[in-house]
């Protein structure tokens, strides 16, 4: 009895908090700093990696392992060899010594110079073949073509998966790349130069174009391919690069954009006309926009460092060097197309930009624009549910009516909620004056109704702005806890009728009216009414309730980064308590 009184109490004790400060539980093996895992896998991995380099100059020494040429082409043997062949990827810490087998792929490099010797020679060979067998496609085919393009293009198909197998744009894996792309390359010439023969009749050069166009589409792959080998330039460039745009970024006030920026300007030319003179036109197009993509990354690196702690200048230097940057990869037309200078990463960092220099109030407008932006993109049904009201102007005040919503999210353990809206006008600097007003609680519903007209005494200029927002938010009332959210939705107010003065006519102006008679008796049609006419515009509106979901969002990034802005900070606050649950 005594041992069962004892373990209650330690059940007890194990679920105060201050328990938990002195005597963290710990499920680590106390191993006193000791590295054991390491000094183990690096035991084994000295042991297995001479039984393998044993084995491996065995077979080398044999020669091929008794694989005949022919198998290793048309087998998948040889897509194989150059997955062993391909350098492994880096995983272990920076500060270590790599383990040997990481560079085991050096081993094969004789075997793969072979193979890749091969590959060419075997291609143009069955190129060759296929067209002296060449024949028209049977079945029912829309285009016509022949046998030797699926033959060649069968062989470009090959090359790929090879390339795939070695890396492609891999560290280490570059010269076999440039020998197969140029073996591909070959074949295609070839196959073109083949078919391009003698005279024939009009059917048969129409397939030959078919059978072009079939092959130049299995050539298109090779060239996003291709596009990717330049990324390692870049990824050369980028700690010298690193540095530049930190000491443009750092820079004293004083000193003007133009002359902050020439190091950098200086390096991205030493650079790039290296470049120039070692790569092809098009190659070298390749390379540069790796390289713009490289600086783009870099500054708005330089831009999230520190958010809010850099003075206002900062971030009005690395605006004014991107737009001087973007001119400089431009060249005057020379460089790289304006349409690519201001690519989806370009106009991400200058939106990213513009946040930075903007005041916490007018981030929170811009927030307000977005969630109105998002709203209109917005469809019933809603997964959180919907509200209707009624927004409508009378004299200097905004009445809004709150009717009823309809499958509001279940917020309790019951399966239901206790519903009540929150109605708030943004922004302050519009409605200084104004308050949020607040409905009745709705008890153990998903489908209340409230019925329910409020007003704010409101300026009619400041409705008109094109900035003036109603938010509307629905929560689930709790005693004990934080009330819950369930939803928002938002409004515009210069579409609330009775704003726009030169819009329809004010509906709740008394008009007169001319009284008629009715003379028609089939009552197929009534002169002045217009059945199918617009709507009411007292009519209320249904509108979807929404939840948060990026929590990435640059706006809130910004302002979490403000950590000395009591205005962000509660404005964060607020946000966190509107996303939805993953």
């Amino acid at each position: 009895m005594t041992l069962e009184y004892l373990l209650r109490c330690l059940s007890q004790l194990s679920q105060m908090k201050s328990f938990w400060r002195c005597c963290p539980f710990s499920k680590e093996i106390r191993t006193n700093n000791v590295t054991y895992f390491n000094v183990v896998f690096l035991q084994i991995d000295k042991m297995l990696t001479e039984d393998v380099r044993q084995c491996v100059e065995h077979w080398v020494a044999e020669g091929w392992c008794g694989v005949a040429e022919e198998e290793m082409y048309d087998g998948p043997t040889g897509i194989k060899l150059c997955a062993v062949a391909s350098p492994a990827k880096q995983s272990h810490p920076p500060n270590e010594a790599a383990p040997q087998m990481f560079v085991a792929y050096k081993w094969f490099e004789p075997l793969i110079d072979r193979w890749l010797a091969v590959t060419k020679t075997m291609a143009l060979q069955r190129v060759r073949a296929a067209v002296e067998l060449d024949k028209p496609v049977e079945g029912e085919h829309y285009v016509k073509h022949s046998t030797s393009s699926v033959d060649t293009a069968a062989c470009l198909y090959h090359m790929r998966l090879v390339w795939r197998a070695i890396g492609g744009a891999e560290e280490g894996s570059m010269g076999g790349g440039v020998r197969l792309l140029e073996a591909a390359c070959a074949t295609a010439l070839h196959y073109a130069d083949l078919v391009h023969g003698q005279n024939k009749t009009t059917e048969e050069i129409c397939t030959i174009v078919n059978n072009l166009e079939y092959v130049r589409r299995a050539l298109g792959t090779l060239d996003a391919r291709s596009t990717r080998a330049a990324t390692p330039l870049a990824a050369r460039a980028r700690p010298p690069l690193r540095k530049a745009v930190f000491h443009l970024a750092w820079s004293p006030d004083t000193l003007p954009t133009p002359q902050a920026i020439t190091p950098l300007l200086e390096f991205l030319d030493q650079h790039l006309s290296a470049l120039n003179t070692w790569l092809l036109p098009r190659a070298f197009i390749r390379a540069l926009a790796g390289c713009w993509s490289a600086v783009l990354k870099e500054m708005s690196a330089q831009a999230d460092a520190g958010g809010a702690e850099k003075p206002r200048v900062y971030h009005d230097r690395l605006k004014e060097a991107l737009d001087l940057l973007a001119e400089f990869f431009h060249a005057e037309g020379k460089g790289l197309p304006m349409t690519e200078v201001h690519n989806p990463e370009w106009t991400r960092l200058e939106q990213r930009m513009m946040y930075h220099q903007a005041t916490t109030e007018k981030l929170m407008e811009l927030w307000l624009v977005d969630r109105l932006q998002e709203q209109a993109r917005a469809h019933l049904p809603s997964p959180y549910g919907s509200i209707l009201v009624r927004a409508y102007v009378n004299h200097d005040a905004l009445c809004v009516e709150v009717l009823s919503a309809r499958d509001v999210i279940p917020l309790d353990p019951n399966g239901l909620s206790d519903p009540f809206v929150v109605l708030e006008l943004f922004p302050k600097r519009l409605f200084p004056k104004t308050h949020e007003q607040v409905t009745n609680v709705q008890k153990k519903t998903l489908n209340p109704v409230w019925d329910e007209c409020f007003e704010f005494n409101v300026c009619i200029e400041s409705v008109r702005s094109g900035d003036a927002v109603l938010a509307i938010s629905v929560w689930d009332k709790d005693v004990l806890t934080a009330d819950d959210f369930a939803g928002e939705a938002f409004v515009a107010l210069e579409r609330v009728p009775g704003v726009n003065i030169n819009g329809p006519p004010d509906p709740l102006r008394p008009v007169e009216l001319p009284l008629m008679q009715l003379h028609d008796r089939t009552l197929e049609r009534v002169p002045g009414v217009n059945i199918n006419g617009p709507p009411d515009p007292l009519r209320p509106v249904e509108l979807p309730l929404m939840q948060l979901h990026d929590r990435n969002h640059p706006i809130l990034q910004i302002c979490e980064s403000r950590t000395n802005d009591k205005l962000a900070q509660d404005f964060i606050k607020k946000q966190r308590l509107r996303f939805a649950e993953q």
